[in-house]
């Protein structure tokens, strides 16, 4: 019998490639419609108006936030992350990474706070999840695959 060894770093670094552009995608377009109105008008008055609601609930509500304060600061954090993940080396982009858990965790947490559907939370998952991946294949060295032939 011998033993085909497989290194599976290849796999693993596309696999982190496309889950990082997934992210820079979506934060650079979240962090905009956060900021403007000029990419969706809908949206960016949606998000106004829920960033209304999310000032008012802890621990934000006892420091009298102001909403528009709020969206602006995440707005322009998650845009800063993205351009981090793009342009930045690996530190950088792990500390953009963690700073989106903590942003994301802070997204479903506010969405049950005020009560939203279950719905509205799924976003924050699906993108906490994508950067608790990236984390992880971030942190991991290469697996090795051994087959074994006949």
């Amino acid at each position: 019998n011998r033993v085909l060894h497989l290194k599976m770093a290849s796999l693993k670094g596309i696999v982190l490639q496309v889950v990082t552009f997934l992210l820079i995608f979506i934060f650079t377009m979240a962090g905009l419609l956060k900021l403007t109105s000029a990419v969706n008008a809908d949206v960016h008055n949606e998000m106004k108006d829920n960033f209304r609601s999310f000032a008012r609930i802890w621990p934000l509500a006892p420091l009298r936030f102001d909403p528009d304060l709020y969206r602006i600061a995440v707005g322009c954090s998650e845009l800063v992350c993205s351009v981090l993940l793009f342009l930045g080396d690996r530190k950088a982009k792990t500390t953009a990474n963690v700073a989106l858990i903590v942003i994301l965790i802070g997204a479903a947490y506010t969405h049950w706070a005020v009560g939203d559907p279950l719905e509205k939370m799924v976003p924050a998952i699906v993108c906490l999840s994508l950067c608790i991946l990236r984390l992880y294949l971030r942190g991991h060295n290469s697996v090795e695959l051994k087959i074994k032939i006949k």
